[in-house]
């Protein structure tokens, strides 16, 4: 429970957008595709509208009395096609929605990031093509159930574009310095610069290296004795010389 936390939290606020407006999403189209006015008209005092599924006819006689029909076999082929574009777009709706809440809870995988983009301008196209082919062939008393099939298809070609934009910061994220990432044991694929980073039984270990001053602890390096050495050489030799000139004087 804890990691799944973790996961959220370090979570984009792009993807926590992405997954509320999806639900606005799916909510909108459940209604789009579940009502029957996706045409309304009136004739002869008879209100007439009919969705994908069925088609009621209203009559106002002390009160209003609709009689509906649902549409089976007699269903022209272009009416199932727009009935079977809008199902599928409906079914990658929830699936995207379920790959987004594995990437919040469990895993931000970019195999799972990436079907989900895949699969959200997928879900936009086949709710587009419906509500293109049913406008098509019903041009006039197109009413609110179209309309709102229309926005979740916009929608949807947002909630993609969002789904690239978590992609890019993932991206980012994975490539900012100081985060080093190992395919096997000991072996460093990226490192921060100026720094050594080894990977010891898939555990990161950033040795500590002594200041500039180390040798007052370790010794002198191998050449500082030599230095000394000649410098102590030096200066005996002038001391010899010194006491030459003053025997000779």
């Amino acid at each position: 429970m804890v990691d799944n936390c973790k996961i959220f939290a370090s979570s984009s606020k792009v993807l926590k957008a992405t997954a509320v407006l999806l639900g606005v999403v799916f909510i909108v189209h459940c209604v789009g595709i579940g009502t029957d006015f996706w045409v309304h008209s009136d004739h002869f005092g008879a209100r007439v509208h009919s969705g994908l599924w069925r088609y009621c006819s209203c009559f106002t006689f002390f009160g209003e009395t609709c009689y509906c029909v649902s549409f089976h076999s007699p269903a022209p082929g272009w009416l199932k096609g727009v009935q079977a574009l809008e199902v599928i777009g409906l079914i990658a709706i929830i699936f995207v929605g379920l790959m987004i809440f594995m990437q919040l809870f469990f895993t931000q995988c970019t195999t799972i990031k990436i079907w989900g983009i895949l699969l959200m301008f997928f879900s936009a196209v086949c709710i587009l093509a419906g509500v293109t082919l049913y406008g098509a062939m019903m041009l006039h008393d197109l009413n609110f159930s179209f309309g709102l099939c229309v926005i979740s298809s916009i929608l949807c070609f947002v909630c993609a574009f969002l789904l690239i934009q978590d992609r890019r910061i993932s991206l980012r994220n994975a490539q900012v310095p100081g985060q080093a990432r190992y395919a096997s044991q000991g072996q460093v694929i990226q490192s921060p610069p100026a720094q050594v980073v080894i990977a010891y039984s898939n555990q990161t270990q950033q040795p500590v290296y002594p200041p500039s001053y180390a040798h007052a602890q370790y010794g002198p390096p191998p050449s500082y004795p030599v230095a000394m050495q000649h410098g102590q050489f030096v200066q005996q030799q002038d001391q010899f010389q010194h006491t030459q000139q003053k025997n000779a004087e």
